[in-house]
């Protein structure tokens, strides 16, 4: 009986197909750990891949490593393996340059040799092997390969691997979170999800009682969180005449117009130091060990702990702006991108997370009935004098407090900036972003139908407003 075996391409995997001329097809499953052994093959010298018996090990080895030129032993043979057991430096030193080794662990010895070879040349991707689910508890396997060898664990065929599809469930599950509808009961311990169950709930008071019609589920760093939709009564500020200017910078998160000042968290900077050991931890930890996993959690942790101080720094402070009922508040038009090509400032302007802040400022203060104005984007609102207007083009960065060339006034460079927009809302032409309204205007005084010189770009009176 004659075999013939063909390997082909599909949708980024390789199909190996073997049959024989009497019966039917047999074909290779496309397993999504394929792209993963690519990269190990690419960085590492060694690459195990191991797991329970009968999941593919050997036929994914195989169909990986024909077409590059591995060529394939198997201990399972006894002269082979009485051969590797006698002499193991010698066996291994007589391999060609790529090598698959399967059932690596029927020969204990053989690490060590690996070892001696791997450490007079380091080339990547020399040796593929294979092994089942105890060869974790070699004794001598930790030490002798450990910074040489990635890890790779096979389980056996997945429901989306029979059907040849792509795994999304996973993905969504651990990769971020995922969304539920239907019928979603809290509880004051408890919340009971659709195809979950009930599941208990940490924190409590948090979420109304009673049916909501959709929930999301999301994880960072290990804990789980839900978030359940409902209604609920907005209470809409009174209408009134009161304007804030805002701006928002680096040193201090935002500076109002009535001189309340915000301080910036900066927690990425205070947490810089034990971000560099704890990525240093992480890099020395074999690769796919169990305390590269630990490691990798506790900076996933850390990384999560500095997000949550500056979100905690924002949520609190665009409330504190809001809770001051203002009619109105004006914000600059930022060009955050343009700022991070800045590589001296980029760090810190990433930290500050301006975008954040003004994206809260709008959704609150939306919520709340509030209008918000965006000044024109060349608008020179830390340049120009507050009080009676002119500019200093001499201004630089560095400059937090200077005397107006003018009048004479003493100006605080954040607080000045927040006037000039609250002064630019009742004395000229600014674009709103308020749902509804295409071009909101406070009040318009004479003298600002034409276009400033400050000005990058023309911006016209509407219709039916005489300067």
């Amino acid at each position: 009986m004659g075999f013939r075996v063909s390997i082909r391409r599909t949708n980024a995997f390789q199909l190996a197909e073997v049959a024989s001329y009497n019966q039917p097809v047999l074909t290779f499953y496309p397993r999504q750990i394929e792209l993963r052994l690519l990269e190990a093959l690419e960085d590492s010298p060694v690459v195990l891949i191991h797991g329970p018996r009968q999941c593919g090990k050997t036929t994914l080895a195989q169909v990986i490593g024909e077409p590059r030129g591995y060529i394939y032993l198997n201990f399972d043979e006894d002269v082979l393996r009485g051969a590797a057991e006698a002499d193991p430096v010698g066996f291994v030193a007589d391999l060609p340059e790529r090598a698959i080794l399967d059932e690596v662990q029927r020969v204990p010895g053989l690490f060590l040799a690996l070892k001696t070879v791997v450490d007079r040349r380091r080339t990547a991707g020399r040796f593929m092997l294979t092994g089942s689910a105890n060869v974790l508890l070699v004794p001598k396997l930790a030490d002798s390969l450990a910074g040489r060898m990635q890890l790779l664990r096979l389980h056996p065929l997945s429901q989306s691997e029979l059907a040849r599809q792509k795994s999304s469930f996973l993905e969504a599950l651990f990769g971020g979170g995922f969304r539920l509808t239907g019928t979603i009961r809290v509880f004051e311990d408890r919340i009971q999800l659709p195809r979950v169950g009930e599941v208990r709930l940490k924190e409590n008071n948090y979420l109304p009682l009673g049916k909501h019609s959709s929930a999301s589920v999301t994880e960072r760093a290990g804990r789980w969180f839900v978030s359940a939709q409902t209604v609920a009564p907005v209470a809409l500020c009174a209408g009134n005449e009161k304007v804030l200017g805002i701006d928002v910078g680096v040193s201090r998160l935002a500076v109002l117009s009535d001189g309340t000042v915000y301080d910036n968290s900066k927690a990425l900077g205070h947490a810089e130091r034990l971000l560099r050991v704890r990525q240093k931890a992480v890099s020395r930890k074999v690769n796919g060990s169990k305390n590269r996993q630990k490691a990798a959690t506790r900076l996933a942790r850390l990384h999560y702990r500095i997000t949550n101080i500056r979100k905690d720094a924002i949520h609190k402070a665009t409330s504190a702006v809001i809770a001051k009922q203002p009619g109105a508040v004006v914000v600059e038009s930022l060009n955050v991108n343009g700022m991070l090509k800045n590589h001296t400032l980029a760090k810190a302007v990433s930290d500050a997370s301006m975008s954040e802040f003004l994206r809260q400022i709008r959704y609150k203060a939306t919520w709340n009935g509030i209008r918000v104005v965006e000044a024109p984007v060349f608008f020179p609102s830390s340049k120009m004098c507050a009080v009676c207007g002119s500019i200093n083009t001499s201004l630089i960065l560095v400059d937090r407090k200077w005397t107006c060339p003018t009048c004479g006034s003493v100006l605080d460079r954040d607080v000045n900036a927040a006037n000039n927009l609250k002064n630019l809302a009742v004395s000229s032409t600014a674009t709103a972003c308020c749902p509804g309204s295409a071009g909101f205007i406070l009040r318009v005084l004479a003298g600002w139908n034409e276009t400033p010189s400050w000005a990058g770009t023309k911006h016209r009176l509407p219709s039916g407003i005489n300067g």
